[in-house]
């Protein structure tokens, strides 16, 4: 991965690495390749665009290594794939060799490049609207409006003259300029783009250096980098999976359409051109999507808001994403509509703009039946916070909070609120539109206020009193309090993640067939147990501890509802190491008790698999199942 801070991951899956990215273009080029007509051998010295022009629809052109420096974007034909070898770049940038003095400045004249300008900028970067960029030994200067602001570490090009201007000295270094606007675009249909780097190219804000405007792109294990604006812009039909787009100067990835499926892709440093944020910057931001799924990311280290639907996006998933460290809120779901955000874990977020509501790690904002749960919001300049502001109406109606269902979060905070807020002065947000909280564990700080319930901050008492959270679970965001010890059941308590063989995780029931709520009560060798987990082979349960618990107690065992049939094996991890391995249990076998210590542990980890024979009839229960926490 890109170089970040530590952090200690509390799911059972992570999103791309640096490691795994290669392994999948080494993977690539390990299977054997058809010697057909329509597979194109490309060379850094061929033209691609000619050879695409050549060649039929649906050809594949395999990049060998070396750069190769547009003067055009490449328009693809339907069906095209761009397959690129280990080490081959495509790059937007123009090597510049020739420099001459103009006072105390190096000048480069003949440069004739003007993409169309764009965007609105951070008050100190006027220039981010313009798409052209300097690279000195790699290294992006800062594109300022005038000669007067030139001095080390910045640029000018003086558009009617055709000058570029700068400070540094560019003796016995590499100095390039991005002058395309797009590595590949055009209104093909079915492009595939993979195993590339594309950087440099001076593609305006909104844009992307693969800028697809025909249905079902294919973009994968790329690095995509050093753009001037998005890094893939998306239309309908969309897969961008599996690549990392970092440092590019909007977002790493934007767009709309139907049917757009974001997937295990690392986001990361982006807008470099310090775009204003709220207009737009940072991983990713979606306008006027249909089913959109964004799945499994990892985003980080973005100037603006990690992840963020703006703007009549209806039947948007935010699953099993990780978004650390971002400028602005971690996810943000934006004058939108029907949504679930589910299974995220969302750290250190927000601190840009902690005021009002807008530092959660996840924030509803004007939006419409959206569903929050078992998410992970830990250390943020918030928790989970919804807004409601005077935004008129959409594609789908009118732009407000209603139907808002928080539930079964693990929320860790020390400053900022939870809650609802709203400068419309209409109240009925909080009183007939269905909005609630219900379920979400709470760990906080030592201030007084830290919720948001009719239009004013509430202490936790009140809180509750108003009918929020009253199932909840709270205690401090410090490990050690000093409070007294509690137990209680973990399926009363939101997980952080979950996964199953076959049916969804039930809570209280055996595990049943393949719809929730069909289990039966939890049965080991004729005894019952009103608590507990149902779940089928192989699954996993994850729970934030926080470090606030010392033991964990439970039964196991495969559930009666299978009869004599079943093998598995149950295993309790904390923080990575195995605690608890019961060896393979069968159904013809009563339930084992355990008691285990979690002492000082973050990441708690229920793990049944099949003990190696198969799944079939492998119903197994979680029985009894209880942590003994600090309050």
């Amino acid at each position: 991965m890109l170089d970040r801070t530590s952090h200690r991951s509390r799911r059972s899956a992570r999103p791309v690495s640096l490691a795994l990215f290669s392994l999948f273009i080494a993977g690539v080029f390990a299977a054997p390749r058809s010697a057909a007509a329509d597979t194109v051998s490309v060379s850094p010295s061929d033209s691609i665009q000619g050879l695409v022009d050549v060649y039929p629809a649906g050809s594949t052109f395999v990049l060998r290594a070396g750069v190769y420096r547009l003067d055009a974007p490449v328009r693809p034909k339907d069906g095209d794939v761009f397959m690129g070898e280990a080490g081959a770049v495509v790059s937007g940038a123009r090597t510049l060799t020739s420099f001459g003095r103009s006072g105390g400045y190096w000048t480069v004249s003949g440069q004739n490049q003007h993409a169309p300008e764009q965007g609105e900028c951070r008050p100190a970067y006027q220039g981010c609207r313009y798409g052209e960029q300097l690279f000195i030994d790699g290294q992006l200067l800062v594109h300022v409006t005038s000669l007067a602001e030139v001095r080390p570490g910045t640029w000018f090009l003086d558009y009617n003259a055709h000058v570029i201007y700068f400070a540094d000295d560019p003796s016995g270094r590499t100095v390039e300029t991005s002058v395309v606007q797009s590595a590949f675009s055009g209104s093909a249909q079915n492009v595939t783009v993979t195993g590339l780097v594309i950087e440099r190219f001076a593609n305006p804000a909104q844009r992307g250096a693969v800028d697809s405007n025909g249905y079902g792109w294919q973009v994968t294990g790329n690095e995509i980098r050093w753009n001037h604006g998005t890094g893939v812009s998306v239309t309908s039909g969309s897969q961008v999976r599996g690549n990392q787009l970092h440092h590019n100067g909007d977002v790493g990835v934007s767009g709309g359409g139907d049917s757009v499926l974001i997937e295990n892709n690392e986001i990361a440093y982006n807008n470099t051109a310090n775009f204003e944020p709220n207009w737009e910057g940072g991983g990713t931001k979606f306008v006027a999507t249909t089913n959109l799924v964004v799945r499994g990311n990892y985003v980080h280290h973005n100037g603006g808001p990690g992840l963020w639907t703006d703007t009549d996006n209806i039947n948007t998933l935010y699953e099993n994403n990780t978004t650390e460290d971002n400028e602005l809120t971690g996810i943000l779901h934006e004058i939108s509509y029907d949504a679930v955000i589910r299974g995220n874990v969302s750290r250190r977020n927000g601190f840009g703009n902690p005021a009002w509501i807008w530092g959660g790690g996840i924030v509803v904002s004007s939006s419409t039946n959206v569903e929050v749960a078992n998410n992970l919001v830990e250390d943020n300049a918030g928790g989970i916070g919804a807004g409601q502001q005077v935004r008129g109406s959409g594609a789908y109606g009118p732009h407000e909070i209603n139907n808002l269902w928080v539930h079964d979060n693990s929320i860790r905070f020390t400053q900022g609120l939870t809650g609802l807020a709203v400068d419309t002065g209409d109240m009925s947000v909080f009183t007939s539109r269905n909005n609630r909280f219900n379920r979400n564990a709470y760990q906080l700080g030592s201030a007084v206020y830290y919720f948001a319930w009719m239009n004013a901050a509430r202490s936790e008492a009140t809180w509750h009193a108003y009918g929020l959270d009253t199932d909840a679970y709270t205690g401090s965001a410090a490990a050690g309090n000093g409070g007294g010890q509690t137990s209680g059941y973990l399926s009363d308590r939101p997980w952080a993640s979950a996964t199953t063989g076959y049916g969804p995780i039930e809570r209280d029931t055996s595990n049943g067939e393949e719809f929730a709520g069909d289990g039966r009560a939890i049965t080991l060798n004729g005894v019952t147990y009103a608590k507990g987990f149902g779940v089928h082979a192989d699954s996993r349960i994850d729970f934030a501890l926080g470090a606030a618990c010392t033991s964990m107690t439970a039964v196991v065992g495969v559930d009666d509802e299978v009869g004599s049939n079943g093998s598995v094996l149950f295993q309790v991890f904390v923080d990575g190491a195995e605690k608890f391995n019961s060896g393979a249990m069968t159904g013809d076998m009563p339930g084992a008790r355990f008691t285990i210590d979690v002492t000082g542990g973050y990441d708690l980890a229920l793990v049944m698999t099949d003990s190696g024979d198969g799944s079939n009839y492998d119903h197994g229960d979680w029985a009894d199942a209880q942590v003994t926490c600090t309050k």
